[in-house]
């Protein structure tokens, strides 16, 4: 298992302890922001340095 397939298990575990309405809001925001980054390249990278700001700050 790489180290990015760790991350995503460990941050499904975290979400897996979400109240149910907690559960809820995450699987509509992934939904859309799937449906976003799927939308073109530009957009995919734009989700990927919002992540990346995400994680340095």
């Amino acid at each position: 298992m790489t180290e990015e397939q760790q991350i995503v298990l460990m941050l499904k575990g975290l979400v897996s302890e979400l109240s149910p309405e907690g559960r809820e809001q995450y699987e509509a925001a992934y939904q859309q922001m799937k449906k976003i980054s799927g939308s073109s390249d530009a957009a995919g990278m734009a989700l990927c340095v919002l992540g990346a700001e995400m994680a340095a700050s």
